[in-house]
């Protein structure tokens, strides 16, 4: 069995179970687990950054010059090691955006409640 396969299916599947986590985490709402989600957030991407690595250390030690070029318009030439980290860095790319964006959608309500909160302390001021 092809033990860079192996590797790069294990490390793939462990970047989509942090990556599940991290994103079913930005649902709550509490202050104490908006902290939690952001050591999640970083956890996901120190862990993913180093599979990263131990996947490009793996591939330059069983063959040095496997990595020394990566030529995009020639697909045909990509090893298995290769594809396996542009998908990695694709998957957090992804995930990385969606969490961003969650993050901004909840402080942009978070903002908004703030200010209608604001209007109505006025509004029963003037009554």
């Amino acid at each position: 069995m092809n033990i860079e396969l192996v590797i790069g299916v294990s490390f793939v599947i462990m970047i989509l179970a942090q990556g599940t986590i991290l994103l079913k985490n930005l649902k709550s709402n509490h202050e104490k687990d908006s902290q939690e989600v952001l050591n999640l957030f970083f956890r996901f991407i120190s862990n993913s950054s180093l599979y990263i690595v131990a996947l490009l250390i793996y591939i330059t030690s069983q063959n040095p010059q496997e990595l020394a070029s990566i030529d995009f318009t020639d697909l045909q030439s990509f090893t298995l090691g290769q594809v396996t980290i542009l998908l990695m860095l694709f998957i957090d790319l992804v995930i990385i955006l969606a969490a961003l964006s969650k993050l901004f959608t909840k402080t942009t309500k978070k903002k908004d409640a703030i200010y209608n909160e604001i209007i109505d302390q006025n509004k029963a001021r003037e009554i």
